[in-house]
């Protein structure tokens, strides 16, 4: 339950307590009893090495064979409560609200007394008419699409349906009509099913379905247009036996179970057997390939559902935590009474079993078969109107770090929720394999969860707004041998007016060596991390992240847009890539740079004059017009400085307007206050990034070893 380890720091007077009167973390498993029909929480707790199940449970029929969670929005981290579906084989799909009551003030417990799980209108029942006769591996697929499978029954055929949940709110007095997805399969049993990602390295398997079956023993893969909301059913040519069956691809018995391992890890597929073996296989080229027949063995005969749930690994390195990660199993065994978690590493690239305990829960888990994990944590904030601390610190995937300005409160307590999803995409953009490539730079767009070498949504005179996310050419993944994107999906319900935000970011290991990819303190220039940020496009929430303080690593490296503005996508481990034409100087350190670094320098202060000139151009945002005219001639300055290696006056010109902007000299009116966006945090943000860059990049300025963070920058350089 608590896997990522989340923290909620809170500060009185600078001194850092680990309490907890003020927020809780979630992180779920959930389970189901085949015989009894209980469906319950499960708890597991690796500091003190235990593992229940919730002494609570909800009725889930009379055979409940699968679970799946969902809260409404496809990324599950929208505004609507967390849910659990439940397949009953009797013919039914029941729905609950999942829940926590504790009392405000009271330190959060690991031990799943306060996990309310309510029966809300139920999702289908066989007897409303056609649809599936016996529901079983349910799975949620893009645009809310929950699939379930129905498995050969009474003279019926096995077959797959699909329910549009975008249809149907929680509140709806009706059950929700199933739509086809494909009949007449020739297989006996479908035990489990999952949606493959869209950040998989093979882009042929993105958002396809895989289905555990048997009769014949197979793990078969189903086209992604055959979920589609509206698609007709398809046919025998949208489907293939992807492992076992007719195939090459051996698979030693009867699946039961397959779970993807968590990004950055999600091309690894576990497959459980009804031999009590659980096998790995690597999908990284679209097909296939067995790596290791058993890598758990021994669970005993019988049908062993599976889940993971990602795990985080914390290593402190120079006082900058570096960030590894892992995953944790669970095995539900249906003949044997017990849910398990098994501990997972990789390992020069192999899979293994970690040194952690096995954590076992046996205590009222009767022939289990569902299983469901959240895939994202989140934190709850509950308002403080006495004795309040300064400060909250929320630590979620221990990647990024949110800090709320408590003592900042005008009289309404902060409350709500902040919570994040993490996943790893790979970047193959040619320029950035290495550190010495020539090729040609070009930026790289996210969208819908995609990455692509094309703005997939641009800017068009008819819709001046684009939901894509733009990574700037000259910024590549880390690290250099193997560059990935670590893009952090960050939402919150918190009113931004009411606090002041700030969000840090810590150093990771994608590549696992035990060393930091990106450090702030290195003396190579283009190995300083930068955080990107931008918005999620997929919700309305308010924003927690526009323009509000960025502090990243443990020293400022700099933070900068990734062009929109809303709400907040964090990719804390993008790498500066120098031009690569640059000839090294002479002179003092950071004077060989004005050639490889100059010119991004330059585009960059360009894109903060774009944001003034923006800004001005909104009515009631910049007050000082004036003190504009002679920020745009400071920028012109600066600029001309990096063309002529002009170190002195680059030092002078660029702190000069570090100070107007930082002090607000514009009078820039916050959002919401005479301003419809947070150009005021926008600009902050942008010229701290581009302080920080000029001082190390251009003239050769080093963080001060131990200088607190919270000083002001300039304090820091030398």
């Amino acid at each position: 339950m608590f896997a990522l380890r989340s923290t909620i720091w809170v500060v009185w007077a600078s001194l850092l307590v680990l309490v907890s009167p003020l927020a809780f973390s979630d992180n779920y498993v959930a389970g189901a009893n085949y015989s009894n029909g209980q469906v319950y929480a499960l708890c597991f707790d690796q500091d003190t090495g235990t593992a229940i199940r919730s002494t609570t449970s909800a009725d889930g029929g009379t055979k409940p064979a699968s679970l799946t969670f969902f809260t409404g929005n496809s990324n599950e981290l929208g505004k609507d409560q967390l849910q659990l579906f439940v397949a009953d084989e009797s013919g039914q799909i029941r729905r609950f609200l999942w829940g926590e009551e504790f009392t405000v003030g009271e330190e959060p417990q690991k031990d799943c007394s306060t996990i309310v799980i309510e029966p809300t209108v139920q999702l289908y029942s066989k007897n409303d008419g056609t649809g599936p006769t016996a529901p079983n591996g349910l799975v949620v697929a893009p645009e809310q699409q929950l699939v379930t499978l129905s498995s050969a029954n009474g003279g019926t055929e096995s077959s797959i349906w699909r329910f549009d949940l975008q249809q149907s709110p929680v509140t709806a007095p009706q059950s929700l009509l199933p739509e086809l997805v494909i009949a007449a399969l020739p297989f006996g049993e479908l035990n489990e099913s999952l949606v493959l990602p869209q950040n998989m390295a093979s882009t042929a398997l993105h958002s396809d379905l895989l289905v555990a079956t048997t009769s014949p023993a197979a793990i078969i893969k189903i086209d992604s247009k055959c979920l589609a909301p509206g698609a007709s059913p398809c046919g025998t040519a949208d489907w293939q036996e992807l492992i076992g069956g007719s195939g090459s691809v051996p698979l030693a018995a009867d699946p039961a179970g397959i779970a993807l391992l968590p990004s950055p890890h999600q091309d690894i597929l576990l497959v459980s057997t009804r031999s009590g073996d659980v096998a790995v296989y690597n999908l990284s080229s679209g097909q296939a390939v067995l790596d290791n027949p058993a890598l758990i063995s021994g669970l005993g005969q019988g049908k062993f559902k599976i889940k993971t749930a990602r795990k985080v690994d914390i290593d402190i390195e120079q006082n900058s935590r570096v960030i590894t990660f892992a995953a944790n199993l669970y095995v539900a065994g249906r003949n044997n009474g017990s849910v398990v978690q098994i501990g997972l590493e990789m390992v020069e690239g192999n899979l293994e079993l970690s040194s952690d305990p096995v954590l076992t829960v046996n205590q009222g888990i009767e022939h289990p078969r569902g299983l469901a994990t959240t895939s994202e944590d989140f934190i709850r904030i509950f308002g403080c109107t006495e004795n309040c601390p300064d400060e909250i610190l929320v630590d979620i995937s221990t990647v990024i770090e949110h800090s709320f300005d408590v003592s900042a409160q005008t009289g309404e307590p902060i409350s709500g929720y902040i919570g994040e999803t993490v996943e790893v995409f790979k970047d193959e953009r040619p320029a950035c394999q290495g550190l010495n490539s020539t090729a040609a730079p070009q930026p790289l767009y996210i969208w819908n969860n995609q990455l692509y070498t094309y703005d997939p949504d641009p800017v068009t005179p008819t819709d001046p707004v684009s939901t894509s996310v733009m990574i700037p050419s000259q910024y590549c993944g880390s690290p250099a041998n193997d560059p990935h994107i670590l893009l952090i999906r960050t939402i919150s319900n918190i009113d931004p007016t009411l606090t002041d935000i700030k969000h840090r970011a810590y150093d990771t290991d994608l590549d696992e060596d035990g060393v930091a990819d990106l450090d702030c303190t290195s003396g190579d220039a283009s190995q300083f991390p930068a955080v990107g940020w931008a918005p999620i496009p997929e919700t309305n929430d308010p924003p927690i992240v526009e323009g509000q303080t960025m502090i990243d690593v443990i020293t400022g490296c700099g933070s900068l847009r990734l062009r929109t503005r809303t709400m907040s996508y964090f990719i804390p481990n993008l790498r500066v890539r120098p031009v690569a034409s640059a000839t090294k100087g002479k002179g003092k350190p950071g004077k060989q740079n004005f050639t490889s670094f100059g010119p991004i320098l330059i585009a960059e202060y360009d894109g903060l004059q774009r944001t003034l000139e923006e800004a001005n151009l909104t009515s009631g945002c910049i007050v000082s017009t004036p003190t504009l005219e002679e920020v745009y001639t400071s920028i012109s300055d600066i600029q001309s400085d990096i063309e002529r290696g002009r170190t002195r006056t680059l030092q002078s010109d660029t702190m000069a307007l570090f100070e107007v902007l930082r002090n607000n000299e514009l009078m820039i009116s916050p959002k919401g206050l005479g301003c419809p966006l947070n150009y005021q945090g926008d600009v902050k943000s942008r010229i701290t990034h581009l302080y920080f860059s000029t001082a190390t990049k251009l003239l050769g300025q080093t963080w001060v070893e131990g200088c607190n963070e919270e000083n002001l920058i300039e304090l820091c350089l030398q």
